[in-house]
């Protein structure tokens, strides 16, 4: 599914799980997306916890009587630790599934287990 969509497939994630409202995918390192220092861009974490909500979203039991798209309305990111030549493993959570807007968080771990970055995220349920 990720590959599928331009604004995802140049990271390279991939799905690790989704269920029960939850979604963790894999963020493998790739030089590219180094900064000066070495060290592991925002739009990375920020994208990886966008993709991992959607995918918790689209994968959510409960969203099968809600056909439609959703769309991010709001992404707040706290930069906690960087990450330096690592996979990152980024876990979103529905916190609230409203018929309008569906509110979570999602946090990066780095590949020692380190929490990486925290996110609040808010999607809005579009018609189809």
């Amino acid at each position: 599914m990720l590959d599928a969509h331009e604004f995802t497939s140049a990271y390279g994630f991939t799905v690790v799980s989704v269920g029960g409202g939850e979604a963790t995918i894999r963020v493998p390192f790739q030089k590219r997306w180094e900064r000066p220092g070495g060290i592991l861009s925002g739009q990375v974490y920020m994208n990886a916890a966008d993709c991992a909500m959607w995918v918790a979203i689209l994968g959510n039991a409960e969203d099968s009587t809600r056909p439609g798209l959703a769309v991010t309305s709001e992404l707040n990111t706290a930069f906690l630790a960087p990450a330096r030549e690592e996979d990152v493993t980024c876990t979103a959570r529905i916190l609230r599934n409203g018929r309008r807007l569906v509110y979570g968080v999602a946090e990066c771990h780095g590949a020692d287990g380190r929490l990486l970055t925290h996110h609040t995220v808010t999607y809005a349920r579009t018609s189809t």
